[in-house]
């Protein structure tokens, strides 16, 4: 696989990661001071992002399946 630089991958910030993935931004601040929860850079004082990679292995290793098959 072949890894783009920052610049060309796709970000989102707090707001948007809430919207996607049912997780307040709230939880998001706290796992950050925790360090803990997917992987972030915080390209200006005051401005949270999480690049697209990151979300989907974080929350894609942690997602469990509650339904029986």
């Amino acid at each position: 696989m072949v890894k783009k630089k920052i610049s060309e991958q796709k970000k989102f910030n707090s707001k948007q990661v809430q919207a996607m993935y049912q997780v307040s931004a709230a939880t998001l601040c706290e796992w950050r001071k925790e360090k803990k929860g997917p992987a972030y850079f915080q390209p200006t004082p005051g401005r949270i992002l999480y690049l697209e990679q990151d979300l989907e292995q974080y929350f894609g290793r942690n997602h469990h399946n509650t339904h029986n098959k």
